[in-house]
């Protein structure tokens, strides 16, 4: 029986060798039927035109997702800190299940199993980083205390120092429940993948071979002593019902390890020897103690966890493989991120000096505009100012907006004529510039006399200079003078008006018209000078009339 023993101990060693690596590989097949999504997160770097405000929206994204790379390396280093927890929790099982098998069969079990084991779990005590641990117990406090208590306690359990089983196996019981603590609060706290999932599934798959393990525990005292004892049923009872309700629960979470059971159930061959030894011990039927049983039942057992473990160590690659794979895509997005800011900064300068040259080009066009705007202003009144001198204004602006000017008739008007008396004999004996100098000294006194009143320049021929009142504007009745000076007028005055008689005027029919006569003659034969203002269409009412009394223009 020793020897059959020895070779069942055997699959254990692949087992340490599988836990040396971190886990090992998944069981049943390698990776799931329906492998997990894996999240991707969608690239926050904006490769459209960079412009002020989308290099502030990229620096913001960019440090976003640094903040995100940042969550998830938190949560590999607690998924590895975790490892190294769950590494050390399974040992732990496997040493406490061996130390029950040990006592429970009397030392029958080969000594050197156990010292194997023992210093399996003392090398990957060795591996982990000691957490800081959220129960506080004072073997807890560093590794170094909890070496010494552990090495301790084996010694009296190999020298059968222990008074009862529940004190035998209440230190494992105790050390478990704190790594596990420590090792799910670790799981829990730490989502930045989005891994929830698969998270919660480890969590209860870890706590279902917890509580299966105590199980076993008291499944071997029943087997190994004959009966269990009140207390012992209890633990059996809650540990078992407790390890397949955190299964089930593992299972809701991942829907792919429900597969990975059933394929458990139907490939393991020592499925239905554990139901059956499940079901003697629940019915708590007093028996015989039967060391084969327990033996049979111990490596059954051993290999049913054994198989969960290697869901477990599944569901993590999950886990890692997820995170690992975000971690990868965010440091894509960093590189891409950090190489456009780096291209951003390396064309700055240029963009920055290609503005400036255009500021200023836009800065000169705009002081050019400004001077041309001027020049263009001034040239524009310029030309207003001869329009008007050659057109009346109001003509001027309706040919100025492209309007058609319609004739219009005035009724009254008055129209000057002045000669120069001589001027031919004068420009005989003048040069050409001392007649033009003479012409525009007179004229440009005539104009600057005619401002002051309401009078319209006509036209200058020569050294005839015609102007016109009442023209283009009616000023009917504006200015007033009385009888009295217009008879001084009259008498002091160079010119008479002498009625001529009706004549027919061009456009108005038979009007009358009048002689303007001088007063003064002039020495000799010559007779006084008669100018006949009918062929200017001059025309006047009776110099008697009311009218032509009190409208007098002065020029």
């Amino acid at each position: 029986m020793c020897e059959v023993r020895v070779n069942k101990v055997a699959p254990k060693t692949s087992m340490k060798a599988r836990g040396r690596g971190r886990g090992g590989g998944g069981g049943q097949g390698g990776t799931p039927d329906r492998p997990p999504v894996t999240l991707r997160r969608s690239s926050l770097i904006s490769f459209e035109g960079e412009d002020e405000n989308s290099r502030v929206e990229n620096s913001i994204n960019m440090v976003t997702v640094l903040e995100y790379q940042n969550d998830m390396q938190e949560t590999i280093d607690q998924v590895q800190i975790s490892t190294g927890l769950g590494n050390v929790t399974e040992a732990l099982q496997s040493e406490r299940a061996e130390i029950a098998f040990y006592l429970f069969t009397n030392d029958s079990v080969i000594r050197g199993n156990l010292t194997e084991h023992f210093k399996y779990t003392n090398n990957l005590l060795n591996e982990l980083t000691w957490p800081q641990f959220r129960q506080e117990h004072e073997l807890f406090n560093n590794k170094i205390l909890f070496r010494i208590r552990l090495d301790d306690f084996r010694d009296k359990i190999t020298k059968f120092d222990t008074p009862s089983v529940q004190a035998g196996i209440a230190f494992y019981n105790k050390a478990n429940y704190i790594f596990l603590d420590q090792l799910t609060s670790e799981i829990s706290e730490k989502d930045a993948a989005g891994v929830w999932r698969p998270l919660l599934a480890y969590k209860n798959m870890i706590r279902a071979i917890e509580h299966l393990g105590i199980s076993m525990v008291f499944g071997l005292q029943y087997f190994g002593r004959g009966a269990l004892n009140q207390k012992s049923y209890i633990a059996f009872v809650t540990n078992d019902a407790l390890g397949y309700d955190f299964l089930n629960t593992s299972q809701n979470f991942e829907f792919w390890i429900t597969d990975r059971y059933r394929s458990l159930q139907e490939s393991y061959a020592w499925y239905a020897n554990i139901t059956r030894r499940r079901l003697e011990v629940l019915g708590r039927t007093k028996i015989d103690p039967d060391f084969d049983k327990a033996t049979e039942y111990f490596y059954a057992m051993l290999g049913y966890l054994d198989a969960l473990q290697k869901i477990q160590y599944e569901i993590r690659h999950v886990i890692e493989r997820t995170l690992f794979s975000e971690m990868n895509a965010s440091n894509s997005h960093v590189v891409i991120g950090i190489a456009l800011l780096c291209v951003v900064l390396l064309i700055s300068p240029v963009i920055i000096l290609l503005v400036r040259m255009m500021t200023r080009t836009l800065q000169a066009f705009s002081d050019t505009l400004i001077h041309k705007t001027h020049e263009l202003a001034y040239e524009q009144k310029r030309s207003d100012t001869l329009l008007y001198q050659m057109l009346p204004p109001t003509v001027a602006q309706q040919l100025k907006q492209l309007k058609q000017v319609s004739a219009e008739t005035y009724e009254s008007v008055t129209i000057y004529f002045s000669d120069i008396v001589g001027f031919t004999e004068l420009s005989s004996e003048s040069t050409p510039m001392q007649v033009i100098s003479l012409l525009n000294a007179l004229y440009k006194m005539f104009d600057s006399r005619i401002e002051l009143y309401d009078v319209y320049k006509i036209e200058t021929i020569g050294e005839v200079y015609m102007v016109a009142s009442g023209v283009p504007q009616r000023i009917a009745f504006k200015v007033h003078i009385s009888s009295d000076t217009k008879e001084e007028l009259d008498r002091v005055g160079g010119f008479i008006m002498k009625l001529r008689g009706a004549m027919e005027i061009k456009g108005k029919g038979f009007m009358e018209t009048y002689w303007l006569i001088g007063k003064h003659g002039v020495v000799g034969d010559r007779q006084p000078l008669q100018e006949k203002v009918e062929e200017m269409d001059v025309m006047a009412e009776n110099p008697h009339s009311e009218k032509v009394n009190n409208n007098i223009i002065l020029l």
